[in-house]
């Protein structure tokens, strides 16, 4: 399995300040990341495991914990993606919000302004 040095991969994905990007243009497989499916679900178990010791050590410790926010239209995978991710996390200390088209309020705002009310205090 070819495992991508991670400065590469965020050279590659990154969006360049003062140019124009399109994620309709941006290729939906992407060799720099995979060779092929089977990669990436060999990486994603592996680091499906990690999360979930990582998970449970920050729960334990009670001081930090980490804000994963998927943003994307409907049917985009977002629910497919947080099975897959975390299938092998134990929900203890975990939550998921979901949110509908945002309101007429909601759009006047910056766009996480409802992620942040929906965070535990």
């Amino acid at each position: 399995m070819n495992i991508p040095d991670i400065d590469d991969v965020r050279q590659h994905l990154i969006a360049k300040p003062g140019q124009s990007f399109s994620l309709a243009a941006r290729p939906t497989r992407d060799p720099i990341l995979f060779d092929d499916k089977e990669d990436a679900k060999t990486s994603l178990k592996k680091d499906a495991a990690v999360i979930n010791e990582l998970k449970d050590m920050l729960y334990a410790h009670k001081k930090q914990s980490v804000l994963v926010v998927l943003q994307g239209m409907d049917t985009a995978g977002k629910s497919g993606t947080i099975r897959s991710v975390f299938a092998d996390t134990t929900p203890l200390g975990m939550e998921v919000k979901a949110f509908k088209a945002p309101s007429k309020n909601e759009l006047a705002r910056d766009y996480l302004w409802r992620v942040h009310n929906a965070v535990p205090k």
